[in-house]
């Protein structure tokens, strides 16, 4: 595992269990899992904001405590009240992101809350059996791929 320092950063986030919106952006893969958050959070990102802003998408996607995140631009990061507000009725919040010190550990494949308890798991028992280092606050999954990446090459990180 790394052990990496993240400055303060904004993201948008929502529930990650919703449905899939007949309104919401097209998806290719409506039935993935997190399908309705992504969708919320892309049309977000994608102009469907209180400014009609477009913004480039960005990684990681954060899932944690229940929701998804997609990291702002950095432009907002010092200020995340600059960022769009969002539409209403767009179920999606803009949040600040602590600086924090974090124990990553990689792995490629599916991303499957299976996966990722058993990830979560190992590193949670590779930062205790450091000397360095003490464990705190709950694990959360980063994906760097979009849902059309194939298995064997998709990067993530708990």
């Amino acid at each position: 595992f790394q052990v990496r320092r993240y400055a303060d950063f904004a993201v948008v986030r929502t529930e990650r269990k919703q449905a899939v919106s007949a309104d919401g952006v097209k998806l290719g893969e409506p039935t993935m899992a997190g399908a309705g958050a992504f969708q919320r959070l892309a049309g977000y990102i994608f102009g469907g904001n209180g400014r009609s802003e477009k913004m480039t998408m960005t990684t990681p996607v954060f899932t944690r405590d229940g929701q998804m995140e997609f990291v702002l631009p950095e432009a907002y990061w010092t200020s995340p009240d600059a960022a769009p507000p969002p539409a209403a009725g767009a179920a999606v919040e803009v949040a600040a992101v602590s600086e924090d010190l974090v124990a990553a550990a990689y792995f490629g494949g599916l991303a499957t809350s299976e996966q990722v308890e058993k990830r979560a798991a190992a590193l949670l028992e590779a930062v205790e059996a450091s000397t360095s280092w003490v464990a705190s606050g709950e694990p959360f999954n980063a994906a760097y791929n979009d849902p059309f990446t194939p298995p064997w090459k998709r990067r993530n990180e708990v």
